[in-house]
């Protein structure tokens, strides 16, 4: 209940900032439509640490897009924008996010924000299982001055149910041979030295 109360909170916080951020954009007069489309390419060839970039934009309305695509199979995907803000002005509001993909796959990215040692950390992300093909990222938000946000997105390949068994076989394996060989080898105490030595019988 708790939780959710919060969350209920969050949500009308996020808004009030909106609502407050369109509106002083829209007296200075200044404000602006920032649309822009980036290409990421393969994202799982990218490997870690995967896609960073730090992305410009104008005061106004902020629609960017990020095309990217993930091969190889079921890939566990993670991805977030965010800004770091010392005063109210300098604040992208993220308002919402949305990846879409491969047979009309569409998942909402959820928005959040922090304080962090007295700065406001606005951001919005999405974390989960991706199979193979083409995506999009998109990202709308609401700026009084022009700056630039921190975009990340990592790609890493889930092992098929498949090789995770043949995994297993050949440690399996493995352990067998060593304790075979573990009981093949005996110590031999030398008659003429006294040294405790090991041999291996082959």
């Amino acid at each position: 209940m708790q939780r959710h109360l919060r969350h209920i909170k969050l949500e009308h916080h996020m808004r009030n900032n909106l609502v407050s951020l369109a509106i002083a954009t829209a007296l200075a007069g200044t404000g602006t439509a920032h649309a822009a489309t980036y290409s990421v390419g393969d994202l799982t060839a990218l490997g870690d640490p995967g896609y960073s970039q730090s992305t410009d934009f104008f005061a106004g309305t902020i629609n960017d897009q990020y095309s990217f695509s993930i091969s190889g199979g079921p890939n566990a995907f993670s991805s977030i924008a965010s800004k770091l803000s010392l005063t109210i002005d300098q604040v992208i509001t993220f308002a919402s996010g949305q990846l879409t993909g491969p047979d009309a796959f569409v998942a909402n990215l959820t928005p959040w924000v922090n304080s962090l040692g007295g700065f406001t950390v606005n951001g919005i992300g999405y974390e989960g299982l991706l199979k193979t093909g083409d995506y999009t990222l998109s990202l709308h938000g609401v700026s009084q001055k022009d700056g630039h946000y921190s975009v990340s997105m990592l790609a890493q390949p889930v092992p098929e149910p498949e090789s995770i068994v043949l995994l297993m076989a050949g440690l399996g394996l493995i352990g067998g041979l060593i304790r075979r060989r573990n009981r093949h080898t005996e110590k031999v105490q030398s008659t003429e030295t006294g040294v405790l030595t090991t041999a291996t019988l082959v």
